[in-house]
């Protein structure tokens, strides 16, 4: 992956932050139950997915690419 891709993609989930923050904050004004708690769990596996398998590889091949999420 050429640097310019690997920055391009490091923009696409920098701008997933916001929205996935709202998202978390929404989840965490539903009532207590089950849905909630699937609802954190998927949240939590979204974001973790996004950092260990795209965020933490382009920083491993460019680490001036760090987005400080």
């Amino acid at each position: 992956m050429n640097k310019q891709i690997a920055r391009e993609i490091i923009a696409c989930v920098v701008a997933t932050d916001e929205p996935l923050g709202r998202m978390h904050a929404l989840i965490e004004q539903m009532e207590e139950g089950e849905v909630k708690e699937r609802f954190k769990k998927a949240a939590g596996d979204l974001m973790r997915a996004l950092f260990l398998n795209i965020v933490r590889p382009i920083e491993t091949l460019y680490p001036d690419l760090n987005p400080e999420l």
